[in-house]
Formats: C-alpha cells, structure tokens, sequence
C-alpha cells in the first residue's frame, strides 16, 4: 500500500476509496473490525491492480485482440456488429465475406461511451475493465460475506472476523479469480464480466429470498445480473434466467396468496422487474441475427475460421464429454508438484476419450488442489445445520449452477479459465456456510472457522505459486514477462540449493 502511494497515488486513492464502499455501515450487514478490515481491503484492490498490470501499474498497454471489443463497440453505435478482420485475427467467424466475433457484446457496450469520448485510447481499456470487474468481483464477495455473518447467531465478533478475512482472502486470492485478472486479455474479459454478473446475482438472490421489503428491489437487480451475464458469457446467463424466472413465480406466487394483493396488480409488478432480463435477451437476439442471420445462433462453427473446432461429436457441448472434462479439470497428479520454484506447476490434461478434443496442450491445475476453501465450502453448506427445511431449499436453488458446471465438463475445449464457471455454484455453498458455521462438534469440528481460515491460507499460497508458473508458460502473455519469470524461478531455485533439482524445466 505505502508503495502504491509513492508510485501511484491514484491507485491508492482509488483503493481507499473501494473499501470504504465496501465497509459501508448497514443494518442488513454484520459489522467488522474498521481499520483492519480497511487496509485489508485497499491493500487488496492495490495488488489486484499490481496483479492486473502486471507490476506496471500501467494500464496503457495492449493485451491479446484487445481492440476487438473497441471495434465491436464502434459498429454497435452504427448499429453494426461487424469486427474488422485486423482486430480479431485468428478469432474471426466469417458469415457472407463480414467478420464477426462469437464473445459476447458486454464489454463492448461499456466502451461505447470511452470510447465516443476517448477515440485516442483505442485498443487501452481492457486492463481497465479487467480490473473494475475483479474489483465487482471482490466487492460482491464482501457483501455477500457480511450479509451471511450478519444473520449466523452462533458467532461471536471474533469467529465472525475469522470469517471474513479469510472468505476475502480466499476468493479474492485464493481462486481462479486471480489468474483472469493476470491477463485482461479478449477471452478473460468476457468470463470476468460474466462471473462478475453471476456473483452478484448470488447476492441478490439472497435478498429476494429474505422476503422482506427489499424482495422486489432484489428481484429486479437479479434481473439486471441476469441480463448483464447473458450479454458477457452465455454460460454464466442461462442459470439467472432460471433462477430470476423461478423466483418471479415464487414471488408472484407469495403476493397473491400469502398478501392476497390482486393477479393482475401482482403480475405487473414481477414484469416489471423482469424487463431489464427481458431486454438483455432480446438484445442478444438481434445480435445473434446481426452477426449469424438468425436470432437463435450463437455458435455456428461453420463458420470459425481457427481449426479449433469440436471434435469427435459435432456439437461444442456433449454429454460424453463430462466423465474426461470431470477427469481433466479435477485430478492431482505428481506432474503438478516439482522440486523447485514454485514448487505447484500447471500441467496438461489427462482424459478419457482424446479424440473428443481437437487439442489437448492447454495447462490445466485442479481447483481441488489450488482453491480446497471450495470443498470447505460445498461441504459446510451442505451439512451444517440450519432452520428446517433450510438445506433443502439451498440444494433446489443451486441446481441451475450444477448444471452450468456440468455444461462445461461436457464443453470440447480444455481451459483453466473455465473454471471460474464453477465459482457461482461455490459462493453460493460458501454463502450457506457463512450463514451456518459455529457451534460444531465431533468431526463436524473440521468445518470450523478456524479450519477454514487455515484452508484459505493454503489456498492463497497453492493459487499464487501456480499462477506465477502459468504465467512463464502461457504463450498469452509477453514472451520478456515470461522470460524475467524464468530468470526468477530459477535465481530463487540457485538460492536455496535446488538448481539441480529444478532445473528440468519444462520447454
């Protein structure tokens, strides 16, 4: 933090002014302890923003077709969603001789407006909405954890403390939030947005189910997630479209029977907080068609022009997937561990079925072994006791996030970065835990705060030194970053005695 100010005052500032919105005092939310929580908090938006550019601080530097949401976004203001040839490269599907991007238009529609008045900045923003979309990501984890703590009556102020330095710890440095934020680049962004969008709508969802006053402010918020996370990744929308629906019934529902407010008056009220889920989808539409001539094509692989194209099965998703996606993306293996720094390395994929996949040299690590706070989580949620009926309930709301995991098991493409769709469906068992934890006994004593505080330790370390490998590895980012990477690992390695044992390096 004292370095951030001498080098970059407004980062700091910025910081400080991040977590003061996140501490902001409220009824609904549990207190904790201020100025710890505050230089916790600023402290971790500035090595966020270290982590984002890289060191630099400098948000003045191109990523991977970092010009192509800036492109995407001038076509849209003329009602166009063309994307010229030169800024999507190898990434352009092309229908009737015009390129097209499959991305969602999200991060384009927040360029518009910088755009229109910033022209000089073209191909600038990505680090910039990498960043405000990690810092929304850390902000809802915050809310969500002091909403949770706020109704656990089996705290007390210091079991509660544990909890929230540890949750903020875990998820804000101890998951694969980290490693999209490294590297802003065109495919990170959209999955940032998305969960950013999905996480939120965790939140609100909370809300809605309080039943309280606030319910339709909640709902319509959730709609406006929903919305956000369809337009940024399709993955991330389709389980809020679920939910806000399924809730909107709920809440229809309740008012006419339980208020006995009028059908008519009732079903008015949930329509209007659908719209803004109602719009987003209709937009997409007319993207779809825009770009593939039909409102209900979102991938027509016909026309990708890269030869990564499904394999084995023609369709991007398919069931027969799932077992080598479960295999691929969860299984520990000795080839994730070396002698030398940094000690926990990525490693490529082992599945069942290979010719499913057209390549199977991306770096996968297991969320299991860098980011276990998620089984404290899933597990805590699912057993720990609560008011009756209470885990049923969390079980049926959690469905549509199941299926988004499984959705991505089934995907034909093996990447790190698509672990994040599993986060929505950890947050929400780690916002069940939240609200449950304290008071354990027998072995249910392992789910304690004290455990999980050491959990998000070990998930802090495990994420941080593997990310620091795919990082000298990932073709992604600059080959000098890489390459100074490298020349580190391998100074630390001569330091303390392991030049032999880590010198076999991977090529």
């Amino acid at each position: 933090m004292l370095l951030a100010w001498v080098s970059t005052p407004p980062v700091a500032m910025a910081a400080c002014f991040v977590a003061t919105l996140m501490l902001v005092p409220s009824r609904k939310l549990a207190e904790v302890p201020r100025l710890p929580s505050f230089v916790t908090l600023s402290g971790l938006v500035v090595f966020l923003a270290w982590i984002v550019t890289r060191g630099t601080f400098s948000w003045d530097e191109r990523e991977a077709l970092s010009s192509a949401y800036d492109a995407l976004a001038r076509s849209l203001r003329e009602g166009s969603a063309e994307v010229p040839r030169e800024d999507i490269q190898w990434e352009a599907w092309s229908v009737g001789g015009r390129t097209f991007m499959y991305f969602g238009p999200f991060p384009a529609l927040l360029r518009m407006l910088p755009d229109a008045l910033m022209p000089g900045r073209y191909g600038l923003w990505s680090r910039l909405s990498g960043f405000l979309a990690v810092v929304l990501c850390l902000g809802v984890v915050v809310a969500i954890t002091r909403r949770q703590l706020g109704e656990n009556e089996r705290l007390g102020a210091r079991g509660r403390a544990v909890l929230f330095f540890a949750t903020v710890a875990a998820v804000g440095l101890g998951s694969v939030l980290v490693l999209l934020g490294s590297l802003a680049n065109l495919y990170h962004e959209a999955i940032l947005w998305g969960l950013c969008a999905a996480l939120w709508g965790v939140f609100f969802m909370l809300g809605v189910l309080r039943d309280d006053a606030g319910a339709w402010r909640s709902l319509a918020l959730l709609s406006v997630a929903a919305g956000v996370a369809f337009l940024s990744r399709v993955t991330f929308g389709l389980p809020l479209y679920a939910l806000v629906s399924g809730l909107a019934l709920r809440r229809l529902i309740l008012q006419v029977r339980r208020e006995r407010q009028p059908l008519f008056t009732a079903a008015g009220w949930v329509a209007l907080a659908l719209l803004p889920a109602v719009a987003a989808g209709l937009f997409h539409l007319w993207y779809n068609h825009a770009r593939f001539g039909s409102p209900f094509e979102f991938a027509p692989f016909a026309a990708y022009e890269s030869p990564s194209k499904p394999q084995g099965v023609d369709s991007p998703f398919h069931w027969s997937r799932i077992p080598s996606g479960a295999l691929a993306y969860f299984r520990i293996s000795l080839e994730n561990f070396r002698l030398g720094v940094p000690f926990l390395t990525f490693s490529n994929p082992a599945v069942f079925r290979p010719e499913l996949y057209r390549d199977l040299s991306t770096l996968l690590i297991s969320p299991l072994l860098v980011s276990p706070w998620l089984v404290v989580a899933l597990v805590g949620g699912l057993l720990l006791p609560g008011r009756p009926g209470e885990r049923r309930g969390w079980m049926l709301w959690a469905l549509p996030f199941a299926a988004q995991g499984l959705l991505i098991l089934a995907y034909y493409w093996l990447a790190y970065r698509f672990t994040a769709e599993f986060l929505p469906l950890g947050i929400w068992f780690l916002a069940a835990y939240l609200r449950r934890a304290g008071a354990e006994r027998g072995v249910k004593r392992l789910l304690s705060p004290p455990v999980f505080a050491a959990v998000a330790v070990l998930s802090v370390v495990a994420t941080m030194t593997s990310l620091f490998h795919f990082e000298s590895r990932w073709w992604a980012y600059p080959e000098k970053y890489r390459q100074r990477l490298s020349r580190t690992f391998e100074a630390y390695d001569a330091r303390l005695g392991l030049g032999t044992l880590g010198s076999a390096r991977e090529e």
